[in-house]
C-alpha cells in the first residue's frame, strides 16, 4: 500500500508540474486536474474533468501506461503493485548476481522472505496477463472501437471476467 501511495504521490506531482510548464493551467488548477485524472485512470472509475488526449503527449502516454497498475483490492485490470515490486526487486537480484556469482541475495517484500516458487508462479502471471490483454485490446479495437476505448475497456473486461484484477 506504501509502494501504492509513493507512487500516485509522485506522478500526481510529475504531472502537475508538467501541465503548469505546459502554460495550460495555474499551479492549484494543475495539482487538482493531475491527481483527480491519475486517480481516475488507476481505479479505471472512468471520470474525467478534462480531456487528458489534449494534454501534451508524453503526459497522456504516461496516463495510459499507468493504467496497467492497480492496487491490492481494486478490480482496475492492472497488475498489483506488489507484484510489480517483487518483478522489480527481482530483476536487480539478477544483476547483483551477475556481480557477485556466488552471493546469496534473497527477495524480501515487508520483511518476509520470498521463495522461488512464488516468484516463478509470477512471471507466469504477468506473461499471461500480457498476453490476454494484447488479445483483448486487438479484439476489442477490431470490432470499431477507437484504440483508446479498446484499451481501457479490455482492462476493465479482463479483470471482470478472469479475476486477473484481483490476482
Amino acid at each position: 500500500m506504501r509502494a501504492f501511495l509513493l507512487i500516485v504521490a509522485g506522478l500526481t506531482v510529475l504531472i502537475a508540474v508538467c501541465l503548469y510548464f505546459s502554460g495550460r493551467y495555474g499551479m492549484l488548477a494543475s495539482l487538482r486536474h493531475s491527481a483527480f485524472t491519475l486517480v481516475s485512470i488507476i481505479t479505471s472509475t472512468g471520470f474525467i474533468t478534462e480531456a487528458f488526449a489534449e494534454w501534451p503527449v508524453f503526459l497522456s502516454l504516461l496516463l495510459i501506461y499507468i493504467s496497467l497498475i492497480s492496487c491490492a483490492g481494486l478490480t482496475a485490470g492492472g497488475v498489483k503493485v506488489v507484484r510489480i515490486l517483487l518483478l522489480l526487486k527481482q530483476s536487480y537480484r539478477e544483476i547483483m548476481r551477475l556481480i557477485h556469482p556466488r552471493g546469496m541475495i534473497p527477495i524480501k517484500i515487508s520483511g518476509h522472505a520470498i521463495g522461488d516458487d512464488v516468484k516463478s508462479v509470477m512471471r507466469g502471471l504477468l506473461c499471461a496477463v500480457c498476453v490476454h490483454r494484447c488479445r483483448l485490446d486487438h479484439t476489442m479495437a477490431s470490432t470499431g472501437l477507437d484504440v483508446l476505448s479498446a484499451f481501457f475497456g479490455s482492462g476493465r473486461r479482463l479483470s471482470e471476467c478472469t479475476g486477473a484484477g484481483a490476482a
